[in-house]
């Protein structure tokens, strides 16, 4: 128990103070993202294509390497924080067994502060 009460204690020694509501911190950002799926030239929905989530993979060119998974149903989504930098991004529609029904490379994209990606369409 000392153990951790004494690394809680590092740690909140160490914190830095939290930036304030839409500030924007240098050095880190977050990618903005929304998504729909088209079929014969309609909109349709995750069930309709049989999805359950969206994964959006972020590979650095510098090496870091992050990935979310977020409900298909969500049509939208922010990223948690990465490091600010250039990052290959693939974004993917996957079924309920794993498989991936599409999946979109979006390379090079240059993450500072709220990057959006915009709008991506997958055609399953």
């Amino acid at each position: 128990a000392r153990i951790v009460i004494s690394l809680a204690l590092a740690v909140t020694a160490c914190a830095a103070e939290p930036a304030a509501v839409g500030e924007r911190v240098a050095g880190v950002g977050q990618i903005d993202l929304e998504w729909s799926i088209r079929a014969g030239g309609q909109v349709v929905s995750c069930v309709d294509a049989g999805a359950t989530e969206v994964r959006i993979d972020a590979d650095a060119v510098a090496g870091e390497r992050a990935q979310w998974r977020l409900s298909c149903y969500a049509g939208i989504a922010r990223t948690g924080p990465l490091a600010g930098g250039t990052y290959d991004v693939t974004v993917a529609l996957v079924g309920p067994g794993g498989d991936v029904l599409d999946a979109i490379a979006l390379p090079g994209v240059e993450v500072d502060g709220f990057t959006p990606l915009g709008a991506v369409a997958f055609e399953p």
